[in-house]
């Protein structure tokens, strides 16, 4: 790419310089640098605007409204993803819609509004199905998967994931496979914890931990690490689970990841707690709510400040 990018500037060629951005974007944001992702988006957007070209505007929106999002900076990561897909709307794009809907859906549960998110998922899975495209299906399925399972009907969110095992399996169609059966695992690992099944989930975290290094994803791996540990503490396996946290932790904070941050120090503190270290559990819990406080400054819409609100009390 960054031979691409030196080959359409000395071209001259702003539409591949455009191109060239988007992938560059992409690429930061799977890779954690946030901040790159966001402001090469945005000089891909700005272009894209000047030569009036929707896909300028809609592909570089949506990773600069992930990047946000990760960065725990709500409001922004909102409003972006919504205009993009006010944006398809208007060009009469689907398969780009789905996508966004589907990111925009993951980001209102990041945030906690889990309801709100199960509304744009489902509405991202039935484009996804119209337009026939297995990706955009398997990754709006996913995410209804967890929103069923977070709204506490592990049942239906089994339904939901049960042809995502199947296609991973399957391997019919090899596109982005990479990427939504690092999520399948991950979703596979939760169902396991819910239904008490704590080994499976530790298996599912320790197998997901190695695929994500290898696909250099720090953000699904510092996840990855959140679930054994979460595992592990429900094994009573508790300096096993701090080491695991650490790690989830350690990533979080270097990439800047809000939610996991957040996620982390909760298990940490109760883990803490659980040892007798209230002193411990008391600065992690205090430093979850400073964060929460921080993310919820970025929100101006009063439901969502609300709903993450609800984290600063959750013990």
């Amino acid at each position: 790419m960054e031979r691409a990018a030196e080959l359409a500037a000395r071209a001259g060629d702003e539409v591949v310089q455009g191109l060239v951005g988007f992938n560059r974007a992409q690429i930061a944001e799977w890779r954690g640098d946030y901040t790159r992702s966001i402001a090469i988006s945005e000089q891909v957007i700005a272009l894209g605007r000047r030569l009036r070209l929707a896909h300028l505007v809609i592909w570089p929106g949506w990773f600069r409204g992930k990047a946000l999002c990760c960065l725990g900076r709500y409001g922004p990561a909102v409003d972006q993803l919504t205009e993009a897909v006010e944006v398809c709307d208007r060009i009469g794009d689907r398969a780009w819609k789905s996508r966004l809907l589907n990111t925009l859906g993951w980001c209102l549960a990041e945030i906690g509004s889990v309801r709100r998110a199960k509304e744009h998922n489902a509405l991202a899975a039935m484009v996804a199905h119209e337009v026939g495209d297995p990706e955009i299906i398997r990754n709006s399925e996913i995410n209804l998967a967890t929103n069923h399972l977070a709204l506490g009907d592990p049942e239906r969110a089994l339904a939901s994931f049960e042809p995502v095992q199947r296609a991973v399996a399957s391997n019919d169609d090899p596109f982005m496979r990479w990427r939504y059966s690092l999520h399948a695992r991950h979703v596979d690992g939760l169902l396991a914890l819910r239904a008490g099944r704590p080994e499976h989930a530790l298996d599912c975290a320790q197998v997901g931990v190695e695929a994500t290094r290898r696909h250099r994803a720090p953000k699904l791996e510092a996840r990855a690490h959140v679930l054994a540990g979460h595992a592990l503490l429900t094994m009573d396996r508790r300096a096993e689970a701090d080491a695991s946290l650490a790690e989830a932790l350690g990533i979080a904070d270097r990439i800047g990841y809000a939610r996991i941050a957040r996620e982390t120090l909760r298990l940490l503190a109760e883990s803490a707690r659980r040892a007798g270290r209230r002193d411990e559990a008391e600065r992690h819990d205090a430093r979850r709510r400073s964060l929460v406080t921080a993310a919820m400054r970025s929100l101006s819409d009063g439901e969502l400040q609300r709903q993450l609100g609800v984290e600063e009390s959750a013990p």
